[in-house]
């Protein structure tokens, strides 16, 4: 997935849908970032994460690495940090390193839905496209487990050296998550 995915979120308070684009970062996102950054509550548990260094090893590996970013509304409304070769990507397939999304768009402002589901189902996407059949692999944060539960995603046994659960997709899995999100309204697998 080397160019714009058009995708729609969902306005929560009318339930509208607005048009939006999942694309690679470009190092001008990093200003849009840093107002996101601004916003983010201190108690979150990827406020730490340096987006900046992220969107930069995309930029600078494209080989190992990749960033993409949701945008909407004028506004960065997620971002997503691939790792696309090593260890981890040779046993389950792309390893999802990294997903957020903004602080408007969670508890308590709520504005969008559907950021979290449109760059997963795009991870997926380059998954395929990168020949490992949708297969995804991350490790979250423990106040994300419960989503990804609710996604679908499989649990493994195995802990990252820091102690976070691991979740997978596999090949069948992928796809019905994709095909879920795409009934939705929120992307369209085909383009």
């Amino acid at each position: 997935m080397g160019e714009e995915r058009p995708i729609k979120l969902v306005v929560r308070a009318s339930g509208e849908f607005i048009p939006g684009v999942v694309r690679p970062a470009r190092s001008s996102d990093k200003v849009l970032w840093t107002h996101w950054h601004e916003w983010m509550p201190g108690d979150a548990e990827d406020g730490h994460w340096e987006w900046d260094r992220f969107i930069d090893y995309g930029l600078l590996l494209p080989d190992q690495f990749a960033t993409y970013v949701l945008e909407a509304a004028g506004e960065l409304q997620g971002l997503m940090f691939l790792e696309l070769e090593g260890q981890v990507t040779a046993a389950f397939g792309l390893h999802l390193d990294r997903l957020s999304t903004a602080p408007w768009n969670r508890p308590p402002e709520n504005r969008h839905r559907g950021a979290g589901s449109v760059l997963m189902a795009s991870a997926i996407l380059r998954s395929l496209a990168d020949n490992h059949e949708g297969r995804i692999y991350l490790e979250s944060l423990s106040d994300a487990e419960a989503y990804y539960r609710k996604q679908g995603m499989i649990s493994c046994d195995a802990r990252s050296p820091q102690g976070l659960p691991g979740f997978r997709f596999t090949e069948e899995t992928a796809w019905a998550y994709v095909l879920r999100v795409e009934q939705d309204g929120l992307i369209h697998a085909g383009s």
